[in-house]
């Protein structure tokens, strides 16, 4: 079974490739890079970006300043939780 699937697979990679003078593999190959990217860049890289800008922007504008006590109600709490 797995002998016969290496073949077939073995057989479409041959016949669409160079070696017998077709660029559809070479086409298939760009297709899957450009899909790949197009993919990274719209939900992973540009939303990444986002999150890091509204962020730092958040940090920035804040004027709040966290006292020590304030941060021991914060870490007590977390530790009862």
């Amino acid at each position: 079974m797995l002998a016969s699937a290496v073949g077939v697979v073995s057989y479409y990679t041959i016949r669409n490739s160079r070696l017998c003078g077709s660029d559809n593999l070479e086409k298939m190959m760009q297709n899957i890079f450009s899909a790949i990217s197009r993919f990274w860049n719209t939900h992973a890289a540009i939303p990444l970006k986002e999150i890091r800008a509204e962020l730092s922007l958040a940090f920035e504008q804040s004027k709040d300043v966290v006292g020590v006590q304030q941060l021991e109600v914060t870490l007590h709490f977390r530790r009862v939780t």
